[in-house]
């Protein structure tokens, strides 16, 4: 069985990232880490190294504007 760290981690395997997030200043990975998660879970990027770095034609890359939390989008940006 791999070495883990960080929550669960598997070092030395390799996973599928199956979205990203940025988010203070700081990417995150989503990954199953195990076959039986109902869905992927956010993992720090700085645990992994790319080995494909080619993105999968299924992405759709975009942008969403975090709102405040009474509901303002950030000054200087408009919808």
């Amino acid at each position: 069985m791999p070495e883990k760290v960080f929550d669960g981690l598997p070092i030395g395997t390799e996973l599928v990232v199956y979205g990203t997030r940025v988010e203070r200043g700081r990417v995150w990975y989503f990954v199953f880490e195990d076959e039986e998660d109902p869905y992927p879970v956010p993992r720090p990027a700085p645990f992994f190294e790319i080995i494909d770095p080619k993105p999968s034609a299924e992405w759709k890359v975009g942008r969403r504007i975090a709102e405040n939390r009474k509901g303002a989008k950030p000054e200087g940006l408009s919808a």
